[in-house]
């Protein structure tokens, strides 16, 4: 059992029904805790990575999970290319109640039904610690160019299973 999973939830795969409110929770989160880590140039980015069309694309390949609690989205995350953890997002209101640990269990337990033995991930500055909890190490720096002025540098992370 992960070591960041701590109790029972429910999950299911998104549906193209869910794609609004998914996006709508996901754009909250970021507005509420990125600035407290980057600057608005990058804040924006994410914003515009996580956008409708993209969150759509990534349900449409039928790998994105969502918890739900009280009726809400408590948090998503997906997978990509069979082994690439992506998009984990838990909203301000549910962390830390195992709603992210749940997520990692899940989507890392899919990767080892794929076959894989590793998992991978780009972690943003807000999630470094909860990875490093889940026994993610890092491998590599990771950089995104923002604009001419502003990079993103984020940690290319990986946990055997």
């Amino acid at each position: 059992m992960n070591a960041c999973y701590n109790f029972v939830m429910n999950y299911r795969y998104a549906t193209l029904q869910d794609a609004r409110e998914l996006t709508e929770a996901v754009q909250n989160t970021i507005r509420q805790i990125y600035p407290d880590f980057y600057c608005e140039e990058i804040v924006t980015a994410f914003l515009e990575l996580r956008c409708l069309e993209n969150i759509t694309q990534d349900i449409k390949h039928g790998n994105t999970i969502i918890v739900k609690l009280n009726g809400k989205i408590a948090g998503t995350g997906s997978i990509e290319d069979g082994r690439h953890i992506t998009r984990v997002y838990v909203l301000p209101q549910f962390q830390r109640q195992g709603v992210g640990g749940f997520i990692m269990n899940v989507l890392e337990s899919k990767i080892k039904a794929n076959g894989f033995e590793k998992a991978i991930l780009d972690s943003s500055a807000p999630a470094l610690e909860f990875y490093k909890k889940c026994g993610y190490k890092q491998i590599e720096i990771g950089e995104y160019k923002v604009t001419d002025m502003t990079t993103l540098y984020y940690e290319i992370m990986e946990k055997s299973l």
